[in-house]
């Protein structure tokens, strides 16, 4: 089985230079609505190949750009795995520190966090069986941070992962997981 993870396009945001607490969670929640920039990307699916979405508009977006008109697979088991500030401050810090501390949160499941690291690798280990379920080869459209923990338990499940960059995954590059 061959499982195709495609990053979704960048998105049409500007975040701010420096941000309160409150500035970071706004522009989190604003982030996940805005749309994404136009793309030349085109990719090919084989007949019937199944294509998979999170909830979030962005992904379906991208489907079309990158796919064209189809039926896609929505489900929530391939969201990206939400961000928090990792304290409530007037402090302002650049996108990145709130970014990293926010992470270090979710990695030593930290409750501030929306979803801790532990349920995440649950709500995966689902995606992973929805997946799966469809029983042939298959594309999802999903997000980074998401694609980063999906790939490790898709290692763990015996897949083969063809990328060499983990950490600095670009907005539509793709992935190939193979069983």
């Amino acid at each position: 089985m061959r499982i195709r993870i495609i990053r979704h396009g960048e998105v049409d945001y500007v975040w701010g230079r420096k941000l309160d607490s409150e500035g970071y969670d706004r522009s989190c929640r604003e982030y996940d609505e805005r749309p994404i920039k136009d793309s030349e990307k085109r990719l090919i699916l084989a007949e019937g190949e199944p294509v998979f979405i999170s909830s979030l508009e962005r992904t379906f977006h991208t489907a079309r750009q990158v796919f064209g008109e189809g039926k896609v697979r929505r489900s929530k088991n391939f969201d990206e795995v939400p961000l928090r500030s990792y304290k409530d401050t007037e402090k302002k810090h650049s996108v990145w520190v709130w970014n990293v501390l926010a992470r270090v949160q979710w990695l030593f499941n930290c409750s501030r966090q929306p979803e801790i690291r532990r349920l995440s690798q649950q709500r995966v280990k689902a995606a992973i069986a929805e997946l799966e379920e469809a029983g042939t080869d298959c594309s999802l459209v999903c997000h980074r941070f998401f694609m980063m923990v999906l790939c490790r338990e898709l290692k763990k499940a015996g897949y083969k992962i063809k990328k060499t960059r983990m950490i600095n995954i670009k907005n539509l590059d793709v992935i190939e997981a193979i069983k």
